[in-house]
């Protein structure tokens, strides 16, 4: 015992120098590092609280507002939708200037370009009403600048000048829809009188109206077009009228719409029955009708409920917008993934040939390699088979072999194929054949 008193004490006096440092240094620490941080900072602005941005420049004004919706717009010199990732960046710069060093005694702000006709970002919004002025380039360092923010002049290190001197147009929004992609879980497409739909099931499949699974990569892709359509430029204001109207419709789980209008449109289609709407994230509508086909319009007007402008898009895009549901739906022959599968059996005149997976290579049964790349090769070409549907009624056997894929214990897929040449596949055990599609 007297032996392991001195180490005793020696742990217990460590774990009171621990104690001190991660309860009462550290934290002193940290408070004196953020305290030494925020000297520098020379605008102390939240940018979510920012409504308005001025900037004054040689070649002239421009301005930005914030809507009610949290859009930004281009007042001047022009009015139209602002890019949201430019005016992101312009208040970055500005909120993330740091001085490297103040001058107390700045004198004549002219020596160091802040006099008259100095460029200069003025914020304004909730609390907020801030200045910054640039002056000239300072003549140490590579990048150093003079800048100006209320009385006080500092040296600083900053992309503020060439964010401030972008062309108006790189402020301009050419993104024509702002669609939740990502979180959508209910797609509603009224295109004249063709209607149709696509819903996420509690396993997140894609599903089709009938019930039967679309294809996910296709949908994210259609999706993802959607989202990311351009149009320059953008109108503030309404479309033009339209002979007719395509509309998608695009819901998220989240929102409801419990207003009284929603509750009556309900209440129609449930004859009569009170109850809630959904209420679509996004609506998106693209001009339709026959006076459009006829004269060979190049483009078409669209836009989307809510962001108070409108694009022209060119008409071979409408397709790709308002695809044919048939070409969403899934066609392939199994969905599983290549690399879980395992075990392999393949069945033929009454002999079972075995491939295992072992340590990232393939053997037989004997435990002897075979050739890895070409059963990778067998299993991504399965996972890729795509088949042109399945075939009504009784269908006579399949002569030919039987495939069984595992992962471990559970079998992932069973299939029946004919003989040679044959184009057919049966889904074991409920039995269903389909025809193979041969591309």
């Amino acid at each position: 015992m007297r032996r392991l008193l001195p180490l005793l004490l020696a742990s217990l006096a460590l774990a009171a120098i621990a104690g001190y440092y991660f309860a009462v240094d550290r934290p002193q620490q940290r408070a004196k590092e953020e305290a030494e941080e925020k000297k520098g900072e020379l605008v102390q602005v939240e940018r979510d609280r920012v409504r308005a941005i001025e900037i004054t420049r040689k070649g002239g004004r421009v301005r930005l507002e914030r809507d009610a919706a949290g859009h930004w717009w281009l007042k001047a010199p022009v009015e139209a939708p602002a890019r949201a990732t430019a005016v992101d960046d312009l208040l970055y710069a500005v909120t993330a200037l740091r001085a490297e060093r103040r001058l107390e005694a700045a004198g004549d702000l002219a020596e160091y370009g802040l006099g008259e006709g100095a460029s200069s970002v003025h914020l304004t919004g909730e609390g907020v009403d801030v200045t910054v002025r640039l002056g000239a380039k300072a003549p140490v360092g590579y990048d150093r600048r003079y800048v100006a923010v209320g009385d006080t002049v500092a040296l600083v290190s900053s992309t503020l000048p060439e964010t401030v001197n972008k062309p108006v147009d790189d402020l301009k929004r050419r993104r024509l829809f702002e669609v939740p992609r990502w979180r959508a879980t209910r797609v509603e497409v009224a295109d004249g009188g063709h209607h149709w739909s696509l819903h996420k099931d509690a396993q997140e499949v894609w599903r089709l109206a009938d019930g039967g699974r679309a294809d996910t990569t296709r949908v994210e892709d259609w999706l993802a077009k959607l989202d990311q359509t351009e149009a320059s430029p953008l109108v503030a204001g309404s479309p033009p009228e339209a002979e007719g109207w395509a509309e998608i419709r695009l819901y998220t789980e989240a929102e409801e719409d419990d207003s009284d209008e929603a509750k009556e449109a309900e209440a129609k289609e449930n004859g009569g029955a009170g109850t809630k709407a959904a209420k679509p994230a996004a609506v998106v509508r693209i001009a339709r009708g026959a006076a459009a086909a006829a004269t060979g319009e190049a483009e078409v007007a669209a836009y989307q409920e809510g962001l108070g402008f409108w694009g022209r898009i060119p008409a071979e895009r409408v397709a790709q917008l308002l695809p044919d549901p048939e070409g969403l739906r899934d066609r392939h022959l199994l969905h599983l993934h290549a690399y879980d599968v395992d075990r392999i059996e393949v069945v033929a005149k009454g002999t079972t040939r075995v491939l295992r997976r072992k340590e990232g290579s393939w053997q037989d049964g004997d435990g002897q390699a075979v050739s890895s790349s070409k059963v990778e090769d067998y299993l991504r070409a399965l996972e890729d088979a795509e088949t042109k549907g399945y075939l009504e009624g009784d269908q006579t056997p399949l002569e030919g072999p039987e495939l069984r894929l595992y992962r471990g214990e559970t079998l992932l897929a069973h299939l029946a194929f004919p003989g040679e040449g044959g184009t057919r596949v049966r889904l074991l055990p409920e039995g269903k054949t389909y025809e193979l599609d041969p591309e």
